[in-house]
């Protein structure tokens, strides 16, 4: 790979990190070993800072710039935020309701299926059969609420790739 400073981060399409460098796959390591990698990073990304310090962590993370976007919190880097899976509470869901519909027939068929409705009672049935005629909104307290409350997935698509971090190199001077 082309010279690249001491803690430089680069995405790769290849399934190793290349000699020099590590994965950025959140493990510890030894600052006695690392120092000026320890020295670029501090204790930012985990590690006790003072026999081991941490490696940024991607594995299942996006990259998100440092600083603070329009409508966004500050971000430092090092931070981390985000959820893989998110529970939506009744306040987040748009207003909407459900109402039944029935046919306003007597019932003729003891089991649901497709192309019945409930219908009006009749001993021994509770649908009509082959109905999309006649059909008439039901009490709203004949619905209730449905949802399990289980969180969803909140991952956008995505490409994989691999994040890997230089173990050595030159120093990065401040800007």
């Amino acid at each position: 790979m082309a010279e690249n400073y001491v803690g430089e981060i680069r995405i790769v399409g290849f399934p190793y990190a290349p000699k020099g460098w590590a994965d950025c796959d959140g493990r510890l390591m030894p600052i006695t070993q690392n120092t000026a990698l320890f020295a670029v990073l501090d204790k930012r990304f985990g590690g006790d800072g003072k026999q081991t310090f941490g490696l940024p962590n991607f594995k299942g993370k996006a990259a998100v710039g440092q600083g603070k976007g329009e409508g966004l919190v500050n971000y430092d880097v090092g931070d981390e935020g985000g959820a893989l899976e998110v529970t939506l509470k009744e306040a987040e869901l748009p207003y909407h309701t459900h109402q039944g519909q029935a046919s306003s027939n007597e019932a003729n068929v003891q089991a649901p299926g497709p192309d019945r409705a409930l219908a009006r009672s009749t001993p021994g049935f509770a649908y009509q059969g082959n109905t999309q005629e006649d059909m008439v909104k039901m009490s709203p307290q004949s619905t209730s609420p449905v949802g399990s409350g289980k969180a969803h997935t909140n991952i956008s698509p995505c490409t994989v790739m691999r994040y890997c971090i230089a173990l050595q190199g030159t120093f990065p001077p401040r800007g």
